[in-house]
């Protein structure tokens, strides 16, 4: 088992000069760049199959004798959930841009009531509020549309993927 102790910072530069990891980044870049509603849909399978298959396998556990009420009770939660995961993938990935949406609207307006009776004191609009207002404005569309910002989100993911790829080859190349 290795440790701290055997940190190097040459590992770090082979792995980073390696093409065969340059090959997989980009790879995995062009899949969430061309694809990131279908990455999303298939990484929500696999988590709803993995949750699916781990209850099925605590109650056969339960059924045997092994576990108690608690856990039975646990696993069927877990299969519903991965079910969910599994039927429903785009409703779940749109909850937390949802949340996260609901919470830039309000800081965004909280913001914009703070720094408005400056405004109709005579001030003029400042570069916050001017910000305060857009945020506002990019909180709404993420509650509109949570999973298309979801898939926004992906695809920026493929580009730095992607970014971090060609910097391997270059790096490889000089090396």
């Amino acid at each position: 088992m290795s440790s701290w102790n055997d940190f190097s910072w040459d590992k770090v530069k082979e792995y980073r000069t390696n093409p065969a990891t340059a090959v997989v980044l980009l790879i995995i870049g062009l899949i969430l760049l061309l694809f990131p509603k279908a990455t999303l849909a298939f990484l929500c399978a696999v988590i709803g199959w993995g949750l699916v298959i781990a209850g099925a396998g605590a109650i056969i556990s339960s059924l045997l004798g092994r576990n108690d009420g608690m856990v039975t009770a646990a696993s069927v939660v877990m299969i519903v959930i991965g079910a969910l995961f599994i039927t429903h993938p785009g409703i779940l990935l749109s909850i937390v841009p949802f949340l996260i949406g609901i919470g830039i609207v309000i800081d965004g307006i909280y913001n914009v009531i703070q720094v408005w009776p400056y405004i109709t004191a005579g001030g003029k609009a400042t570069v916050d509020g001017i910000m305060d207002i857009a945020m506002i404005v990019i909180g709404v569309l993420v509650v509109i549309n949570p999973f298309g910002t979801v898939a926004v989100i992906v695809r920026l993911i493929g580009v730095v993927l992607i970014y971090l790829a060609i910097r391997n080859l270059i790096n490889y190349k000089k090396a």
